[in-house]
């Protein structure tokens, strides 16, 4: 049972595999669940992604398919530059989140 009506569980199964995600408040979740329906994916051996495409007022966009010709059509639309970014800022909130995890299971192994 979740303590915040806003934070989200999802249980995943495919192909005999459970996948779990339960939101944090601090996370985008949008971005946690777009990681998860990749890594399903990945471990599917699908060539398929969910790529970014762009961000803006309207919201995040993806598109669906093969990684290699996702990265063709952003180069030709010019949208391979802001994904750069967005990439590193993902990847920092990534990382941060790690830490923030790793503290928090240090600070419960001391209490106990």
């Amino acid at each position: 049972q979740l303590e915040d009506e806003n934070e989200i569980s999802i249980t995943l199964i495919f192909n005999e595999n459970a996948y779990l995600y339960n939101s944090n408040q601090e996370s985008n979740c949008y971005l946690e669940i777009v990681k998860l329906l990749n890594q399903v994916l990945e471990d599917n051996d699908a060539d398929e992604r969910f790529c970014f495409l762009s961000e803006g007022e309207g919201g995040v966009r993806y598109l669906f398919g093969n990684q290699e010709y996702v990265k063709v059509f952003k180069t030709q639309c010019g949208l391979a530059q802001e994904q750069q970014i967005i990439e590193e800022v993902i990847e920092e909130d990534f990382e941060e989140n790690i830490e923030e995890d790793q503290n928090q299971k240090d600070d419960f192994s001391s209490q106990n």
